[in-house]
């Protein structure tokens, strides 16, 4: 199980935590350090590991398309934009309409998982995918518009699980996935 903890002091934090960092910012006046509080998310833990802010303990190594990363990056070259400017935009995104960036990712992930195996999507007798009201995997008509849809209950758990942190700061806790 994956655990966050702050480098230097070796704290835990959990997403819906406020990090403070010292920001140093490049204008024409010369470089300025700042003090800023940031509120932990899914969307922005992977800057603050880059930066070596937070650390993560406890990690088992997984295959690259079970990490949320994974599908930023896709989306990232999919809008022509660099990585950590997608993660800023999510980030500001994620403070107006957090719904908004879970539908965005869903959308990415249900799209790989469709180029994975096209013609087994197609012969597919159900498609499932997560419930807006309340983050759970059920059957879905085939005519509903424009949702992401995945051919198999497990393909839909799965994406589920990436998105587990987005759905716990959208709903509050939820059961064990």
């Amino acid at each position: 199980m994956k655990k966050y903890v702050i480098a230097k002091t070796g704290e835990e934090v959990k997403f819906g935590d406020i990090v403070a960092t010292i920001c140093e910012r490049f204008t024409s006046f010369g470089s300025i350090k700042s003090y800023e509080e940031v509120t932990l998310t899914p969307v922005n833990i992977g800057t603050f590991i880059e930066n070596g802010v937070i650390k993560v303990v406890g990690e088992e190594k997984e295959p690259k398309e079970s990490n949320l990363g994974y599908y930023i990056n896709i989306a990232a070259k999919k809008l022509k934009c660099t990585k950590e400017e997608l993660i800023d935009w999510l980030e500001k995104m994620n403070k107006i309409c957090p719904k908004a960036v879970f539908d965005f990712l869903l959308h990415i992930i249900a799209i790989e998982y469709y180029k994975k195996d096209l013609k087994a999507f197609g012969e597919a007798k159900a498609y499932y995918s997560l419930k807006p009201k309340d983050g759970e995997v059920g059957k879905v008509n085939i005519t509903s518009a424009y949702i992401p849809l995945f051919k198999s209950k497990e393909d839909a758990e799965e994406a589920r699980k990436l998105l587990k942190d987005q759905l716990d700061l959208m709903y509050g806790k939820q059961k064990s996935y």
